[in-house]
């Protein structure tokens, strides 16, 4: 048993198929999403142009300066002042050098209806109509600031504030999307490994005839299935090891709650899937085939199950849907631990879920795979 054991282990690690879908696929995810900074929102480059010195008047000229400093302090407007005319702008932003043209007027208009004693400054922003979408969202931007400048400047008290409770005492977590990523890419790259690696070995196996000759040994079945599936436990343990380290030094993800808990979500999830492999395996004829036929399983599971964002985003009536399928619960119970800190037995219906799906599968597995394939 031990024998048989370390040599599917040195298999495992020698199959390069294998060692793909273990570390090379989660990988890419890992650092392709890595790469695009979704905590931060874009900038956008506007193209001020201050015409407020053609004025003459002190006083709108030290005004628009202060809206001008204010304006920079907004961290997702990326201001340039290098345009000097309103038609240099306007040129720049044909040629897409620049987003938007924002223009201060060289002279403000009457006072305003509300504060007689203070001008109106009618602000000119001229943008391009190809981007409609980011021009709401500028625009709704702009508007919240212009709002906070004239709340300051007429001196209006703070009537509202908010401040922040969660349910659960304690400090309040500073969660990155990083964070919701990698508990998915962990469920991801299990699921993968374990349904189209072991589907794929096992079809190998059995188009050499190494199953039908274990028949023909000493060897109980049972032991070399019980060795099989030890080896790919031992590979998934080595997995998550190097995805959680990969995620947290290059990206700086945080586990928040016990990272023993994740590993044995792992194991759960590794047992649920490797049983989804011995099915597929029993099934496939060769291992270009069981790699299909795993794909069409697992590829509709990593994008509705939620390992890219959580699940619970979707539309209700599709989550009503997805939340039972063998991969949500799995996730759902990672992001619990590591995000959240839950302890294992508070997963509740996850867990039930998981153990459900295990179950399941267990039994399917049990009357489909066999040595012997006539």
């Amino acid at each position: 048993m031990i024998k048989l054991f370390i040599a599917a282990v040195k298999m495992q690690f020698r199959d390069r198929l294998s060692l793909f879908w273990a570390f090379v696929f989660p990988a890419m995810f890992i650092i392709i999403f890595g790469l695009f900074n979704f905590d931060r929102p874009g900038s956008t480059t506007i193209a001020l142009v201050n015409r407020a010195p053609e004025s003459g008047s002190e006083q709108y000229i030290k005004g628009a300066q202060q809206f001008i400093e204010g304006f920079k302090k907004v961290a997702y407007f990326k201001i340039t002042e290098e345009y000097k005319t309103e038609d240099d702008a306007v040129k720049a932003l044909k040629d897409d050098k620049v987003e938007f043209v924002l223009v201060i007027p060289a002279t403000a208009a009457a006072p305003s209806s509300a504060n007689g004693n203070l001008p109106h400054i009618q602000l000119r922003i001229v943008d391009d109509e190809k981007n409609k979408i980011t021009n709401q969202i500028v625009m709704a931007g702009l508007r919240n600031f212009l709002a906070e400048v004239n709340l300051d400047i007429a001196k209006a008290p703070r009537l509202f504030s908010l401040n922040e409770e969660p349910l659960s005492a304690g400090e309040v977590k500073k969660i990155k999307y990083m964070d919701i990523l990698l508990p998915g890419i962990l469920g991801m790259a299990l699921m993968t490994m374990s349904v189209i690696g072991l589907a794929a070995d096992l079809s190998l196996y059995r188009q050499q005839r190494i199953l039908k000759r274990i028949l023909a040994t000493p060897l109980k079945p049972g032991i070399f299935v019980i060795a099989t599936v030890f080896s790919y436990l031992v590979l998934i343990a080595v997995q998550v090891t190097v995805l959680l380290a990969l995620g947290h030094f290059l990206f700086g993800a945080q586990i928040y709650g016990n990272l023993i808990n994740v590993y044995l979500l792992s194991l759960l999830g590794a047992i649920l899937f490797l049983n989804v492999g011995f099915i597929v395996g029993s099934f496939s004829k060769s291992p270009s085939s069981a790699s299909s036929l795993g794909n069409i399983i697992t590829m509709p599971l990593m994008f509705f199950s939620g390992v890219f964002f959580p699940a619970n985003s979707l539309p209700p009536v599709m989550y009503s849907v997805v939340q039972f399928l063998p991969l949500t619960p799995l996730l759902d119970a990672l992001r619990k631990v590591s995000i959240e800190g839950a302890s294992f037995l508070g997963l509740g219906k996850d867990l039930a879920l998981v153990g459900g799906w295990i179950l399941i599968t267990l039994f399917v597995a049990t009357r489909t795979f066999k040595f012997r394939q006539d």
